[in-house]
């Protein structure tokens, strides 16, 4: 008897992975294309004092578990949250 293999098209998202809590993140500053380190004050701000922060630039926030696109927009800052809603890390993408 034959095995087939089934291939399944590959979709252009993944899982985030959420941050370690401890470990607060930043891009270093060659990676820093969406001025995050700048941000540097929101590591351990909550969900809601990003709602009330002004920031003049496209702005994704990623929650643990949550589908993301794979797209690349070098001036889009991530907003990483943990479980507490708290942000955890700042990335470019």
């Amino acid at each position: 008897m034959k095995r087939m293999l089934l291939c399944l098209p590959l979709m252009a998202c993944a899982v985030a992975q959420p941050a370690a809590p401890d470990m607060p993140s930043l891009p270093t500053a060659a990676e820093d294309t969406c001025n995050a380190r700048a941000q540097a004050g929101l590591i351990g701000a909550d969900r809601d004092t990003l709602e009330s922060t002004l920031i003049l630039q496209p702005v994704r926030i990623i929650t643990p578990g949550m589908a993301v696109t794979m797209d690349f927009l070098p001036t889009r800052l991530n907003i990483a949250l943990n479980e507490a809603e708290r942000v955890v890390r700042l990335s470019c993408g």
